[in-house]
């Protein structure tokens, strides 16, 4: 599938939501983050951690003189102000990203920390807590547990690895909702591309019933999330690096067999895969006609 393609894709499916006129996000504008950007949102927020830091710590040491206290106490006082600092530092940012996905230092930048698996939502707390983490443990090795940022096409560093998170351009992420109503559908999207997963989100959002559960970007992301999260329905592309939509469809139904899943291709209907119509997937769809009214239809057809 081209760039091209996969753009028209994109702009097909939000014009459907903005009265067919605009986009609702520039596609030539990259979704994830590089290193250089979120390097400067860090240090925005070191500086206003270290800041508040000091700011208590030279209030305390007045008080602190103002008092005749044995050497020990000072000693027990100054190991008790550094480790409020630690937990100050860690829930400073557990915090931001738990709830928005967005510190003041990430606000000021534009981006937003977000769950890998659902890139509407920011990541529970304990995996904020094992993010901040990561980010000390990853520069251990001559800041090795960075380069991945520079490599991969969502621009995961080692820590959004162990925290299952990823960083986007984007303002503040959804509250992670409640359990969903019985009657909402649960989508996933496979895509390797990241403009389309971005377009069939805008579209699942403007659609009532509906509910973006997560997005995978290869077949073995799809895998792994469908036998965690259990999604209705799968939007799955049919051409993708390494496993192709086809057998990545085969084996989703052999291990959840009650799923609808729909091929979706950027490329003309007649040049899918031969196999593409004994694979299990309950339809076929080119994506420039994808919309929520194709999506309600779809779910209406086919779903159980």
């Amino acid at each position: 599938m081209t760039g091209e393609a996969m753009l028209r894709a994109q702009a097909a499916a939000s014009a459907r939501l903005n009265g067919g006129t605009t986009v609702e996000r520039d596609p030539a504008r990259p979704r994830y983050a590089g290193l250089a950007t979120r390097v400067v949102a860090f240090a925005l927020d070191a500086a206003v951690v270290n800041a508040a830091a000091i700011v208590v710590a030279a209030i305390v040491t007045l008080c602190v003189s103002l008092l005749s206290l044995p050497n020990e106490l000072k000693n027990v006082l100054a190991v008790i102000g550094g480790a409020a600092w630690l937990v100050w530092s860690v829930g400073y940012f557990a915090v931001f990203w738990s709830t928005t996905g967005q510190t003041p230092g990430d606000r000021v930048m534009r981006i937003s920390v977000r769950d890998v698996d659902n890139e509407e939502l920011p990541i529970a707390p304990l995996r904020a807590v094992v993010r901040f983490v990561g980010i000390w443990l990853g520069a251990i090795p001559l800041f090795a547990g960075y380069v991945p940022i520079l490599l991969e096409e969502r621009r995961r560093a080692f820590h959004d690895h162990l925290a299952s998170s990823v960083v986007v351009y984007g303002e503040a992420a959804r509250e992670r909702p409640a359990d969903p109503a019985p009657s909402e559908v649960g989508v996933m999207t496979v895509d390797d591309q990241a403009s389309f997963r971005s377009a069939a989100r805008a579209v699942v959002r403007a659609t009532t019933g509906f509910y973006m559960l997560a997005e995978a970007a290869s077949a073995k992301e799809a895998l792994a999330a469908a036998d965690t999260l259990a999604p209705q329905l799968v939007l799955m592309d049919v051409r993708m690096p390494e496993t192709g939509g086809v057998e990545a469809t085969r084996q989703l139904l052999a291990r959840r067999p009650g799923t609808v899943v729909v091929l979706v291709s950027a490329g003309t209907l007649d040049r899918l895969p031969p196999d593409a119509e004994r694979c299990g997937a309950a339809a076929v769809l080119a994506k420039q006609d994808f919309g929520p009214r194709t999506l309600t239809e779809l779910w209406q057809r086919h779903g159980s």
